[in-house]
Order: structure tokens, then sequence, then C-alpha cells
């Protein structure tokens, strides 16, 4: 994994619930749907990152 996205993986499982909530409120209620169909994908990666990170532990 490329250095930038370790770094974008690691900080998205330092936020907590309401910050990740927030995060998702904003992209689906202020970005353009082109946008969001870019979103929706790195979306689901954090949540393989998780499981991931749930399985292996951190780094």
């Amino acid at each position: 994994m490329s250095p930038i996205l370790q770094e974008l993986f690691l900080k998205w499982t330092t936020l907590n619930l309401k910050e990740k909530v927030l995060l998702n409120y904003i992209a689906y209620h202020v970005v353009e749907k082109s946008q969001i169909d870019l979103y929706a994908p790195i979306m689901q990666g954090f949540g393989y990152w998780n499981s991931l990170q749930d399985t292996e532990g951190k780094n």
C-alpha cells in the first residue's frame, strides 16, 4: 500500500463514530452526485480496512 493511502486509512481509524457519521452526512448532502460515485467505493474500502484492523490489529 502506498504511504499516502496508508496514512489515509490510519487517520480514518482515529475518527470516532460521530465524526464518521458527520463525514458521511456531508458527503451525501453536499457533494455532487458525480463525486459521490467515487466516495461510495472509498467508504467500502474503509469498511474493509476496519474489519482487517479488528482482525489483525492496528498498523
